[in-house]
């Protein structure tokens, strides 16, 4: 189940119903790419952490969600869901230049704050 709440993640993806099943899949996907990125799992609240903990399944050095790693988790899922292809062909854009890695990146365990 997804840390971030799946309603944030639609508004995000400016979704509609009907998108519900993909927005979940892209929003694992990206909460799932984060941890690894990390190399550490995080979770919703201290509440949710401590039960993770308690259970043994926390892993080493868990963090909460905070705004960084929410938003890189909601720019992961916002392109996944815009860009539902490996190749898109006569369409021009410019991604931003590693955003989500950006924001995740002082996370990374043993290498950030």
């Amino acid at each position: 189940m997804a840390a971030i709440s799946i309603d944030t993640a639609m508004k995000h993806c400016r979704a509609d119903e009907d998108d519900l099943g993909m927005v979940i899949t892209y929003l694992e996907a990206a909460e799932d790419h984060a941890a690894k990125y990390m190399g550490r799992k995080f979770y919703l609240d201290q509440t949710d952490l401590d039960a993770a903990v308690l259970a043994e399944t926390a892993g080493a050095d868990p963090v909460v969600l905070n705004p960084s790693i929410e938003a890189a988790c909601l720019l992961i899922t916002g392109h996944l869901f815009a860009h539902r292809e490996d190749v898109v062909m006569g369409v021009s854009s410019v991604a931003l230049p590693r955003g989500s890695e950006y924001l995740l990146f002082p996370y990374r365990a043993g290498m950030g704050i």
